[in-house]
């Protein structure tokens, strides 16, 4: 039962309830790979590596065969569920029906869920092989210290450098804060040659420099180490993997055991995985 409603109890007619200031909806589902109507608890997703055809030697040769490289991931699911009561006399003493107000907030509890189950995996090891018994771990050298800077123009370059050494595609995204975001409206290269351009990040829209699309999140989503620097992530679409076994679904239901309060609930069943060590690059920056 929600014994905070009781704050907006009322003796005289006033506005409705206002929800609070607060990111509604993910900001980096829409920039990593999505699959749904996964069945189970775990998961795996299979991706070939690299081949090298093998040269001819001899007219009528044998033909050469060689092994596919075969890299299996498994994405792990987990149920997660959020449930308010509304009780019938709430809804008189606060002179208007607070469901629409709370399904709204419970959405939003979801969309930054997601991006912080995301942002969870960027780095950490992921489960490999044939039953889920390996490990794969994030290439050392895509770890960029923070070296008592913030983000900034060298490591950009160097990001961009490891993504492109390791032959990643385009859609790349970078996910920061807005700390991130005053370090880069500090950067003269931005300022002089985009700043119409990147600029649009202070109206929270997401823009782009050096090939990445920029986005704003914020704490807890992307988390401070021990040392209070804010860990960032930039990788490719591709490399991250956003898995549901069902999206979010919501009801709202009398329930004749709580007095017929009015109960909302809402449920999904969703987990993530780094899909390619090699497309994800972890930049800590000082604030």
């Amino acid at each position: 039962m929600s014994f905070e409603i009781t704050k907006a109890f009322v003796k005289d007619f006033r506005d409705g309830i206002t929800v609070r200031a607060q990111q509604f909806e993910s900001r980096l589902r829409g920039r990593v790979r999505v699959e749904s109507g996964i069945v189970g608890t775990e998961a795996s997703f299979d991706h070939v590596g690299k081949r090298k055809p093998a040269k001819r030697k001899s007219r009528h040769a044998d033909t050469i065969l060689s092994d596919t490289p075969h890299d299996r991931r498994w994405v792990g699911i987990d149920v997660y569920d959020d449930a308010d009561l509304i009780d019938k006399p709430d809804m008189v003493r606060t002179l208007t029906d607070p469901t629409n107000s709370y399904t709204r907030t419970m959405t939003a509890g979801y969309g930054r869920l997601f991006d912080e189950v995301v942002m969870d995996v960027a780095a950490t090891a992921a489960k490999t092989g044939v039953d889920g018994a390996g490990t794969g771990t994030i290439n050392s050298d895509h770890l960029i210290v923070v070296g008592g800077a913030g983000l900034d123009l060298t490591k950009m370059l160097t990001t961009s450098r490891l993504l492109n050494k390791a032959e990643q595609g385009d859609d790349r995204h970078w996910a920061i804060t807005s700390q991130q975001l005053t370090d880069l409206l500090g950067i003269n290269q931005i300022i002089s040659s985009d700043f119409n351009v990147v600029k649009a990040l202070t109206n929270g829209l997401v823009d782009s420099f050096m090939g990445f699309s920029f986005v704003r999140v914020e704490n807890p989503i992307l988390k401070l180490d021990g040392s209070g620097d804010r860990k960032t992530y930039a990788w490719t679409r591709d490399s991250l993997l956003l898995g549901f076994g069902s999206d979010i679904q919501g009801s709202i239901d009398r329930r004749p055991d709580k007095n017929n309060s009015t109960q909302i609930f809402y449920s999904a069943d969703f987990g993530a995985v780094r899909m390619d060590d090699n497309g994800v690059v972890e930049v800590i920056c000082n604030e």
